[in-house]
């Protein structure tokens, strides 16, 4: 039996001196007789060596080679080759033509059998002796058995298939059976050869990125080239050749893969170009994608300069504001240029592009100044700050001593023309400022910068003052001494008014010390004697010399009187007058004691004219009035200061019960006490059972006193005084004529008082109480309560957290209790309503209310009339429309709704507060906010704040005017407006919404939107933004808006240009006016940044006037404008 064995150099042993793997697999074979034969496998090679058989006698087989390569000829295979094809064939010179059974032959794989090795029948008669086409696998290579036919004696059998190399695998080819029909493996392989072939498999190149700035070639090495990331699966050595050209530069590639790719002048952005990574036999082809960066912006380094005061800097290109700037890329060949983007604050600039420039500081002026300049390489600019300074070489200012004279208690009032700088100098000719170092020892001064003053001796005073001064020019001092000479003449008394009062029939006495000479002065401390002028009307008045004096009042007398009197010094007199007042000696009051009564289960309400005072007198005829000492201690009690008051007592009560008031004058007060008695109640006692009753006793000769119980009852009294308890129901208590009292039970009742002064209880339950005619008492109880009120004396008792909605409907005048919610005022006569400190609900009928809201967030309704609402603190609603309203919302958030013929009074300083309008509106004064209602066509205005408009369905117009406004317009066909004529410049936001709108930003810096529709967007001054949204939408520059030149540029965004494709919208740029009168406009590409295309118009008339725009394509697209996207008018 012959075995052919190929297995790994791991398993064959050492490989032999001389023979080095240069990294492939290297293929040990070993023939029985220990003959070695190596061979490297490597791709489109057969190599070949040779090998002995077993047998005695055999011939040797020959491993051979096509073309006669020896086993040295290496090339390289990847270890990491995971399968490969392979082609093993057999032959033998000597073979005869005939069947050859290889029935028991087989595989081995690792030494692990797999299948026979033979053909099936059918192939027998196969030309080319091919054993099988099977796919042969690490260890799932089955083989068929059978017989095949030899034709061509040089094949004797071949294997096509698949083979996984690994380190450690061999396989090998036996033959069991030598004695079989056929050919016999034993007699030796005559001339026989064994071969394996492995098919070459293409590289693989893989896609390269490149980035380079603008006007810079790009150098690459071999390292970091083409190559430098393509692999080849059998290792083989790869060359670069160029397949397709880049289309804005030029590209030299080599072999190696370095490559140098040089980009247009002035380009920047995208490019590309295609290379093949060549094994020798077969290729790949790859992308190298470049990016062009745009233009580097100039360095620019501070610069500071310094010049004396009053003098002039001149600096020359060599020493300029670019002498020490430079450009990175050198995108304008190395040359800068500068323009000034402020002037200094304190002086005078000429300034030219080379960055020359002369500064002439401001007369006087020393110190720190600056201006800006941008420097740029012709594509951008980078700003930068210049440092000035003005360095100060003043001299001194002189100051010369003054003089000046004046009389004794005058006044002094020198102008500037003859004041204390007329005599200084400044060398400089700096103006002067004066300022006082040491004031006046006599008198007060009042000194003005500007050397003008004022004097004014102290009273009496005469001789010599002075006061000394600083001068300054800003810089420095000097000091000189103003001499002031006051004259003596004399001056008159200058006597004061005095008061002074005594009880009635008292008499007066006054000491010199505090008589009429006390407050008395002279202007030259002359000794003043005092002198009787007039005597009093109403009493008699002993004057002394000395001032003292003493007054008697007439008998009875109260009140004022007075005197006037002489003062004197010896030669001027002067007079004044004093006052006396003789006050009353008050007496206190006479109260008298008081007893009311009143039955049990009744209230008691007792006017001024028979209330407690009515029986007090005061022995002055002062005006008496009561307050409360101690209340009652069996009902509820409430007293007025006029004497009125009303007692309810407790239910059920009976007996004695009392109060103490304090009577008071104003001065003086009494204490009184009132006794109040509770009679046991009369009338016929009825009681019902716990049916639903319905029951009316209005015929009844007397009072009833009904108690219901359980059922929905309906209960109506008699003439007389009833009381109609109601039971646990849903009840309904009609009180009848009398002064009754009705008290509801659990269940939610009706309560009528109809005539007389009733009392109605709701008890628990939403109850419904309707007093009638008189004044009545109605108290809620539990429950969401409905009280009907029909006189301004009525009493509506609402207790805390009885209900959340207590509800007043008044045919009066009415303010809202505590724990209220709602007003309601009915019919038509023109009556007012006010809430509380809760949040109300206060809406007024249809005649002329006026409605307060108070405290609380209220909501308050005119409906119908010409109304008045005061909102007052709280976020309010104030609804007007119906009339013509004034609606005043006073503190908070609060919201108005009007129509044209409402008057909307808003303060500074009360909140935000929102318009909704059904017709045309401006924004009054401290309005934020203007909502316009419904669907018509409307006009809406804002004011100078930053307000909030928002338009209807219909066809808008809609002005912002000023502060920085946002305005919508809503789904019909709108005009916006920014900034108004008469006010200007916000930075807007106007959004058109849907229809064809027409937008105008105005001044500032703004956003235009124009949603959907055909829209017209005017950006008019400032930077703006502008985004047509869909439709056709036109971009119109006013040019003779603008301010030429402009360097903060108007941005379109989403434009749909002529060449954007797939969209089906047409949107333009329309320029109109010029910046004069004969320019030809160009309007060309500027540059490109983020998606973003930069575009100018230039008047080269009028060079340096140009207008930047920003235009953003719709759909990310990088088209350019073409001619039919914009076009001059």
């Amino acid at each position: 039996m012959t075995t052919l064995t190929m297995t790994s150099p791991t398993t064959g042993g050492a490989l032999p001196a001389g023979v080095t793997p240069v990294g492939g697999i290297v293929l040990d074979l070993i023939g029985l007789n220990g003959v070695r034969v190596l061979v490297q496998l490597s791709a489109d090679q057969l190599f070949a060596g040779t090998f002995s058989p077993d047998t005695p006698g055999g011939n040797p087989g020959t491993i051979g080679v096509l073309g006669g390569l020896s086993p040295q000829v290496l090339a390289q295979l990847g270890g990491g080759l995971s399968q490969m094809a392979v082609r093993m064939s057999i032959f033998d010179a000597d073979a005869s033509v005939g069947d050859i059974d290889h029935n028991e032959n087989f595989l081995t794989i690792n030494g692990i059998q797999i299948g026979n090795l033979s053909l099936p029948a059918t192939e027998s008669t196969s030309e080319s002796g091919e054993l099988m086409g099977a796919a042969v696998g690490f260890q799932n290579a089955l083989l068929s058995t059978g017989w095949f036919h030899v034709t061509d004696p040089a094949v004797l059998f071949e294997i096509f298939g698949s083979l996984v190399a690994r380190n450690g695998v061999s396989f090998g080819l036996h033959d069991l059976d030598p004695y079989d029909n056929g050919y016999d493996f034993s007699q030796g392989l005559d001339g026989s050869h064994f071969e394996i072939t492995i098919p070459n498999t293409a590289p693989d190149a893989t896609d390269d990125v490149y980035s380079v700035s603008r006007n810079t070639p790009l150098v690459v090495s071999a390292a970091s080239g083409l190559l430098a990331n393509d692999t080849d699966p059998e290792g083989a050595n790869l060359t670069a050749t160029l397949v397709s050209g880049p289309l804005h530069g030029t590209v030299t590639i080599n072999s190696d893969g370095s490559f140098t790719y040089v980009p247009a002048t002035g380009y920047a952005g995208p490019d590309s170009f295609s290379y093949r990574a060549s094994d020798g036999a077969l290729g790949d082809v790859a992308a190298v994608n470049l990016f062009v960066n745009p233009n580097v912006a100039p360095v620019a380094g501070a610069d500071r300069y310094t010049v004396d005061r009053n003098g002039e800097l001149v600096v020359s290109p060599r020493h300029g504001v670019l002498a020490n700037d430079s450009d990175p890329d050198s995108s304008s060949g190395g040359v800068l240029t500068a323009r000034t983007l402020s002037e200094p604050q304190n002086g005078t600039l000429t300034f030219n592009a080379d960055g020359s420039f002369v500064y002439v500081p401001n007369p006087g002026f020393y110190g720190t100044d600056s201006f800006a300049y941008a420097a740029s390489d012709g594509d951008a600019e980078t700003p930068n700050f210049v440092t000035l300074t003005v360095v100060n070489n003043n001299a001194a200012p002189v100051a010369a001593d003054d003089a000046y004279r004046l009389d004794k208690d005058g006044i002094l009032t020198v102008e500037r023309a003859n004041g204390v700088l007329a005599n200084d100098a400044d060398a400089d000719g700096d103006v002067l400022t004066v300022e006082v170092t040491t004031g006046p020892a006599n008198g007060t001064l009042t000194l003005n910068a500007d050397g003008s003053f004022t004097y004014i001796p102290n009273p009496g005073f005469h001789g010599s003052d002075n006061f000394s001064y600083r001068t300054s020019d800003g810089d420095d001092t000097d000091i000189a001494t103003v001499t002031l000479t006051v004259d003596n003449v004399n001056g008159a008394p200058s006597p004061a008014d005095d008061a002074y009062e005594v009880d009635e029939g008292g008499r007066l006495f006054i000491d010199a010390a505090n008589g009429v000479l006390a407050n008395d002065t002279d202007p030259d401390g002359s000794a003043m004697t005092a002198q009787i002028r007039t005597q009093p009307s109403s009493g008699v008045v002993t004057l002394n010399a000395d001032g003292s004096f003493a007054y008697t009042p007439n008998p009875g007398f109260t009140g004022t009187d007075s005197f006037t009197y002489f003062a004197n010094d010896g030669s001027d007199t002067g007079y004044a007058t004093v006052m006396l007042t003789v006050n009353a000696v008050n007496e206190a009051p006479v109260g008298a004691s008081d007893t009311y009564a009143m039955e049990q289960n009744r209230s008691l309400t007792v006017d001024a004219a028979h209330g407690v005072l009515a029986n007090d007198s005061d022995p002055d005829g002062d005006p008496l009035s009561v307050a409360l000492l101690t209340g009652p201690q069996h009902g509820q009690f409430v007293l007025n200061a006029d004497g009125s008051f009303n007692y309810v007592p407790d239910a059920n009560y009976v007996g004695s019960d009392s109060f103490t008031y304090s009577l008071r004058d104003g001065s003086t007060s009494t204490p009184v006490t009132v006794t109040l008695t509770v009679n046991p109640r009369s009338g016929r006692l009825i009681t019902l059972d716990d049916n639903a009753n319905r029951a009316t006793y209005a015929r009844q000769g007397e009072a009833v006193i009904v108690h219901a119980r359980g059922g929905a009852d309906s209960i109506t009294g008699s003439r007389f005084d009833d009381e109609l308890l109601l039971g646990e129901g849903a009840d309904e208590g009609i009180g009848g004529n009398g002064n009754d009292i009705i008290r509801g039970g659990a269940g939610d009742d009706k309560l009528f008082g109809q005539a007389g002064n009733d009392r109605l209880e709701g008890g628990d339950g939403d109850d419904l109480m309707h007093g009638g005619d008189g004044p009545d008492i109605m108290v809620g109880g539990v429950g969401d309560d409905i009280y009907y009120v029909h006189s301004t004396e009525d009493q509506v008792i609402e207790a805390a957290g009885e209900g959340s909605f207590d509800n007043v409907r008044s045919t009066v005048s009415w303010t809202l209790g505590d724990h209220f919610e709602e007003l309601m005022l009915e019919g038509s006569a023109d009556i007012d309503g006010s809430g509380n400190a809760l949040d109300n609900a206060v809406l007024g009928n249809s005649g002329a209310n006026v409605l307060y809201g108070l405290d609380g967030n209220d909501t308050l309704g005119g409906y119908g009339g010409d109304d008045i609402q005061y909102g007052g603190a709280g976020n309010d609603r104030l609804v007007g429309r119906d009339g013509n309203d004034v609606l005043h919302g006073g503190t908070g958030d609060d919201q108005y709704f009007v129509d044209t013929a409402d008057v909307i009074v808003e303060l500074g300083g009360e909140g935000v507060d929102t318009v909704f309008s059904v017709g045309d509106y401006v924004l009054g004064a401290n309005l934020e906010v203007l909502r316009l209602d419904g669907a018509a066509d409307l006009r809406g205005e804002g004011n100078n704040l930053n307000n909030y408009i928002a338009g209807t369905d219909g066809d808008n117009f809609l002005i912002g005017h000023g502060g920085d406004d946002q305005v919508f317009g809503g789904r019909g066909d709108d005009t916006l407006v920014g900034d108004g004529e008469a006010v200007g410049n916000g930075n807007d936001r106007l959004e058109g919404g849907d229809g064809a709108d027409t937008i105008f930003g105005g001044g500032g810096d703004d956003v235009l939107s124009g949603g959907g529709g055909d829209d017209f967007l005017f950006g008019e001054a400032g930077m703006d933004r502008l985004d047509g949204g869909s439709g056709n939408d036109v971009f119109v520059f006013d040019l003779n808006s603008l301010s030429i030149p402009d360097q903060r540029p108007d941005t379109v965004i989403g434009f749909h240009g002529a060449g954007t494709s797939g969209i089906g919208e047409q949107d333009s740029l329309h320029f109109s006016g010029g910046f004069s009168s004969s320019a030809t406009l160009m309007f060309d590409h500027y540059g490109s940044n983020q998606g973003q295309q930069y575009y100018r118009l230039v008047d080269p008339e009028h060079p340096g006037q140009e207008q930047l725009i920003l235009v953003q394509m719709a759909g990310g697209s990088t088209n350019l404008l073409s001619s039919d996207d914009y076009l001059f008018s």
